[in-house]
Formats: structure tokens, C-alpha cells, sequence
């Protein structure tokens, strides 16, 4: 009788944690295929719109900082689906904001390069990876700056289904953030602060030139 109650005891506490762990991961894939189909459209409307015009700088240092983050997950052991998901849509990106993004560098554009620069030599000095991602989430701040001036000036120049569907992205692997620990947390929570502010001044920008 006592085993038996043991047993009903165990399962019961087993079958919802089973359920929320596949839950996790269903959300986290989706994170990742989110990721990548804001990419498509970004990606079309570079190449057909000539308004949407990114700003070189932001992507890349977004590229050097994404791969950086991807390394210190992968070494921390925390890598998720959306990390996987932003590596392969930034890189495609990045490089064609180097064919048809903004042209030129303003010296602010410089200043957030050198910044990345500054990370990137740290992130190279032998340190904890969880200090690495860390590291790699403040200069990511710092590439979104000549985008957020980008969007200020003209909101057209970024698409917004693109942007909508990588901020799903991050809620989702929010959502999905598997421990409460540093390294598993820094990422998705970083990326989704970036993510949010960039949306936002996307819709509300054009309502404010309106008035």
C-alpha cells in the first residue's frame, strides 16, 4: 500500500514537470523559427524597398556581439533555439546591410564600433563565460543606438513585421528560459529589452511626426 501510494505520489509530481519541460522546449523551437522568418521579410524589403535601408554599424556589431553571446551560451552550456535562430538571420543581414545599408559612418556610428571593439577585447581576456555574455548584452545596447537614431530620423527605413515577429521571438525565449541562473537568463531578457524599445519607437515614431 505504501509503495503504491509512493508510486501515484511520484507520478504525480513527475507528469506536470514532464509537461512543462516539452512546453519549454516547444516554446524555445518556436523562438528560434520565429527568429528566422522576421528575417524573410527584413531581408525582402532591403532588397525591394529602397526606404528600409539598415544601419550598417547597429548589424555589425549586432553580428560580433551575436557570436560572441553564442560562444559564451554554447561554453556556459546554456545555448537555446533562439540564439541558433539569430546567428543564422543576422548573418544574412549583416551582409546585406554592407551592400544596401545607410551609407557612410557618422562619428557616433564610430563611437559604438570602438565600444564593441572594447567588448569584444574583453570578451577575449580568459574570463567566466556567464561575465562574457554579460559583457556581450551591454554592447549589444550599444549597437542598437545608431538604429534607434536610424528610426528617429526615418521610421520607414525598418520593417516592422520583421521587427514584430523578433520581438515574439523574445518573448517567447523568455518564456522558455529553462533555469534562473545568469547564463541562461542574460540572453533571451537582453534581447527582448532591445527588441521591445526598437518596436515601440517603430509604431509610436510616425505618430509623433504626425502631430
Amino acid at each position: 500500500m505504501r509503495d503504491s501510494l509512493a508510486c501515484l505520489i511520484l507520478l504525480v509530481n513527475f507528469v506536470p514537470g514532464m509537461y512543462f519541460l516539452l512546453a519549454q522546449i516547444v516554446i524555445g523551437v518556436i523562438a528560434g523559427i520565429l527568429c528566422i522568418a522576421g528575417a524573410i521579410p527584413y531581408t525582402k524589403a532591403v532588397i525591394t524597398n529602397p526606404d528600409v535601408r539598415p544601419a550598417k554599424s547597429s548589424w555589425i556589431i549586432w553580428f560580433a556581439v551575436d557570436a560572441i553571446t553564442f560562444l559564451g551560451m554554447y561554453s556556459a552550456k546554456t545555448l537555446n533555439w533562439q540564439m541558433c535562430g539569430i546567428m543564422c538571420s543576422v548573418t544574412m543581414i549583416t551582409t546585406l546591410a554592407l551592400i544596401k545599408g545607410k551609407g557612410g559612418w557618422t562619428q557616433l556610428e564610430k563611437v559604438c564600433i570602438f565600444g564593441a571593439e572594447v567588448g569584444i577585447f574583453l570578451w577575449l581576456l580568459p574570463i567566466n563565460p556567464v561575465i562574457a555574455i554579460l559583457v556581450a548584452a551591454g554592447v549589444n545596447l550599444i549597437g542598437a543606438i545608431p538604429t534607434v537614431i536610424s528610426i528617429w530620423e526615418k521610421p520607414q527605413r525598418e520593417n516592422k513585421l520583421a521587427w514584430t515577429l523578433g520581438w515574439l521571438s523574445c518573448v517567447c525565449a523568455v518564456i522558455a528560459i529553462p533555469h534562473l541562473t545568469w547564463a541562461d537568463m542574460i540572453q533571451p531578457i537582453g534581447f527582448s529589452f532591445n527588441n521591445t524599445c526598437i518596436l515601440t519607437l517603430i509604431f509610436l515614431r510616425p505618430l509623433w511626426l504626425k502631430v
